[in-house]
């Protein structure tokens, strides 16, 4: 702003017109200077586009653009917006909501994320009851096997021990009660064709 300062104190039209040249090569020495340095490629950083170069005076900032039109749209270009103490916290706004938005997608796409898990997990648990289901089908049929092989048939093996039971064998323990009702249920599904052999 030395040059602006230059331009407003000068008295001659020349002295005027060299530093208001001076002034407008200066803002563009720094939008030069700024968009070397990168600042919103910075790696780590997250941000938006634009880099901001504040004028703090109103006056040096309308002068600068209104003798050189084409100054604001270069700076653009190169992603650096000027702004003035009138345009500033309209600018600091707009980067406000801009960011709030991200900040909304960012937990949008969370959310989406933990979603997936979600549905990914629930399928894992699914699927292991469907295994287990497929277990316990497989014990039940497993135990309905071996029930069979133990009380039914000719000479199955619960019958063979209550018959050395029945023999005088010496035991502490009864069997249980179902397992009794089922000998002779079995018992009385084969004694009748058993007399009928015996009357003949």
């Amino acid at each position: 702003l030395l040059e602006y300062e230059k331009f407003v104190s000068s008295e001659s039209e020349d002295e005027r017109e060299r530093a208001l040249k001076s002034h407008i090569d200066s803002l563009r020495a720094h939008v030069k200077g700024l968009s070397i340095k990168q600042y919103e490629k910075l790696e780590g950083i997250r941000t938006l586009d634009f880099v901001f170069i504040f004028v703090p005076i109103e006056a040096a900032y309308l002068t600068a653009l209104q003798h050189s039109p084409a100054l604001f749209r270069d700076a653009y270009e190169k992603q650096i917006l000027l702004v003035s103490p009138s345009s500033l916290m309209v600018a600091l706004r707009t980067v406000e909501t801009l960011w709030r938005y991200e900040k909304q997608n960012l937990n949008a796409e969370k959310i989406a994320a933990s979603a997936g898990k979600l549905y990914d997990q629930l399928a894992l648990v699914l699927q292991s009851l469907e295994d287990m289901g497929g277990y316990m089908h497989k014990a039940v049929d497993s135990y309905e096997v071996v029930k069979k092989r133990l009380m039914q048939g000719r000479g199955n093996l619960v019958k063979k021990v209550s018959d050395l039971k029945a023999l005088g064998a010496k035991t502490s323990k009864a069997l249980p009660r179902s397992v009794i009702a089922e000998l002779e249920a079995q018992a009385e599904q084969v004694e009748p064709p058993v007399l009928e052999a015996q009357e003949r």
